[in-house]
């Protein structure tokens, strides 16, 4: 699979950073699937890289980051994890609730 310019370029950008790049994923659009939702995400090597990529929060990049200019950089997680993070919560609760009684 032949990667687009925008991976390139975001794959560019982290690396400039710091970061070691395992993947880079933008979002298509369904109906267009030659143009970019305006998301990606980029699977690193390592924690390290992970950390390095949140400092470039709110970096400007006009190229990559749209009409406002600036990059929004957040944690992944997905939707598993989420549920599974409740359910955690809602037991602990469950249990110390048993524990006052």
């Amino acid at each position: 699979m032949q990667r687009s310019a925008k991976e390139e370029e975001l794959r560019w950008l982290f690396h400039s950073a710091g970061c070691k790049v395992v993947g880079v994923s933008l979002v298509m659009e369904a109906k267009r699937k030659d143009r970019s939702r305006g998301l990606s995400f980029v699977d690193f090597e390592d924690s390290q890289s992970l950390d390095l990529a949140l400092k470039l929060d709110n970096k400007e990049a006009e190229t990559l980051a749209g009409k406002h200019g600036k990059l929004c950089i957040a944690r992944a997680c997905a939707a598993k994890d989420e549920r599974n993070n409740r359910q955690h919560e809602l037991l602990e609760a469950r249990n110390q609730t048993e524990a006052m009684e």
